[in-house]
């Protein structure tokens, strides 16, 4: 039997792992957000680009098991703090990455960053009343907006400073987050025996309910992280994955220029996308609504309007493209 005993208010330790989720997550998704520029840099082929891309969801996503039992054993206080400070240092190295194998292997240890996930569900939930802990976990998992950041924010920062200083910049910020998460965090006081794999496997033969959930968290998250444009050209026949390089957010509308058909425009969750390579690489368009849902994109001759999720809507001329 566990025993909870709650803060009056968990807000404090709310915030803490919100933003720690987010940072880690911020972090998480760097290696897409610059993949058009490793491409570029190493000369690689739309299966390396996708595999660089995909190598640190993989880790992300097998590590959250083992680092979620870490947790429950070590409390969640030290698994943050020590999460962030290790994936700092991958973050730190990746412009070191003189080559596409080694750019892999750091790729590959960032990931560990997408694990932060069950760190923060089970410190809020120790924190949080039974009855509130629906709500408390809906607002940790606003943390997820951290990837969204690093890839929509991460170039245009780039811009600005260079994109090896954003590495250098999320290094330097999981390790200042990772020590005052530290300083700042307590574990709730719970008496529980942490749980072994064969224990927590076995709810999937109590409660068939489970399969369900799995199921319906695998379409919704995968939207997020999967392939999200694809292209036929041989009437559906077999298809090619276009959007490598776009940000981790479902693709809700797309839209050909009428005299150029190398020239395509997306508009996803987290704003517009382009495309003057027939969907090679994509960067964000910058002259309409940034950072809002886009619901539809359609054209007028040769402007294109953009329709958000209740921000109104944009226009922009295109005839010069």
């Amino acid at each position: 039997m566990t025993v909870t005993t709650p803060e009056p208010s968990n807000a404090r330790h709310l915030t803490l792992a919100t933003i720690s989720f987010a940072v880690c997550f911020a972090g998480w998704g760097l290696i897409s957000a610059f993949a058009p520029r490793f491409r570029e840099a190493f000369s690689l082929s739309a299966t390396q680009t996708a595999l660089l891309v995909a190598v640190p969801v993989l880790l992300g996503s097998l590590a959250r098991l083992p680092v979620g039992m870490l947790a429950d054993r070590f409390g969640g206080r030290l698994v943050f703090t020590v999460l962030m400070l290790l994936v700092a240092v991958p973050a730190w190295l990746v412009p070191t990455a003189g080559s596409y194998r080694s750019l892999l292997w750091i790729a590959f240890f960032l990931g560990i960053a997408g694990s932060s996930f069950p760190v923060g569900v089970g410190y809020v939930s120790r924190w949080t009343a039974a009855e509130r802990q629906g709500s408390a976990l809906g607002v940790y998992g606003l943390g997820n907006i951290g990837q969204s950041a690093a890839v929509f924010l991460g170039p245009l920062l780039a811009a600005a400073v260079g994109w090896a200083n954003i590495y250098r910049g999320m290094a330097v910020l999981l390790v200042a987050w990772g020590i005052a998460f530290g300083l700042l965090a307590r574990d709730a006081p719970v008496v529980a025996k942490p749980k072994g794999v064969a224990d927590m496997l076995r709810v999937l033969t109590r409660e068939k309910l489970s399969w369900v959930l799995a199921l319906f968290y695998f379409l919704t998250f995968g939207g997020f992280v999967a392939d999200n444009v694809w292209r036929t050209t041989d009437g559906g026949a077999t298809w090619t994955p276009l959007g490598r390089t776009l940000p981790a957010a479902p693709v809700l509308t797309l839209a050909i220029h009428p005299r150029r058909d190398d020239h395509l425009y997306v508009g996803t969750e987290v704003g517009v996308f382009g495309s003057d390579d027939g969907g090679a690489t994509w960067s964000p368009t910058n002259e309409g609504p940034a950072n809002v849902s886009i619901n539809e994109l359609f054209w007028a001759g040769q402007t294109l309007y953009a329709a958000t999720h209740g921000r109104g809507m944009y226009r922009i001329d295109l005839s010069g493209v």
